[in-house]
């Protein structure tokens, strides 16, 4: 029987016992959690542009549409590396050393989204490191905060899952926190490219 909780700890898994609200495990819980949050909330702004858009531009609409079904792409893998790491299963899809599998996000691999992230210009016109820029919209803004909260999760589960000689106890969930940023930054070049054709290859580099 485990000892009462106090009221800075929580549990870690079952039977496990209780960690404090600080220690690595939580915080990593936590840092995917706000993630999430922020997805929906994106999402949920999305139902009202996609409904103002179809009285616009159907083209427009259906560029939201796609969007919004690509972000709930995100959240489902973010529930999926929290149940991972939580059961201690392999993460679906993923080789337990981050490489090969099925996974698939946008229809694009870890490494092409990667590629795609890299190379933003060849793929949709957008040049490379093109900084954010509030005259690119509400919706935009949204997926560069995406991007940064993925960025958060993946120093998390650095801390989380590296070990002091620098071993990882969970290769696959690392190998795919390292691509999410990438994934929210082709949503930020894609959406560019499909509404706000005036940027293509106007931008300036960093």
């Amino acid at each position: 029987m485990m000892d009462k909780k106090k009221a800075y700890e929580t549990a870690a898994h079952t039977g496990d016992g209780y960690v404090r609200k600080d220690d690595p495990l939580i915080l990593f819980r936590g840092a995917l959690d706000h993630a999430q949050a922020e997805i929906i909330v994106t999402q949920a702004m999305l139902d009202q542009e996609i409904l103002f858009a179809r009285s616009i531009d159907p083209a427009i609409e259906a560029s939201l549409k796609r969007l919004q079904n690509d972000l709930q792409e995100l959240v489902d893998v973010l529930r999926d590396i929290m149940t991972a790491e939580y059961t201690g299963e392999p993460l679906k899809g993923v080789h337990s050393d981050g490489s090969g599998g099925t996974f698939r996000l946008f229809g694009l691999t870890l490494d092409e989204l990667q590629e795609h992230s890299h190379n933003a210009e060849e793929h949709y016109g957008i040049p490379t490191m093109t900084r954010p820029d509030h005259r690119y919209g509400e919706v935009y803004a949204h997926l560069n905060l995406i991007r940064t909260e993925l960025r958060q999760v993946e120093s998390a589960g650095v801390r989380l899952f590296l070990d002091q000689a620098n071993v990882p106890s969970r290769e696959d969930i690392l190998y795919v926190l390292n691509r999410l940023s990438s994934a929210a930054h082709v949503l930020m070049c894609r959406h560019l490219s499909e509404l706000r054709p005036d940027t293509r290859h106007t931008e300036q580099e960093v």
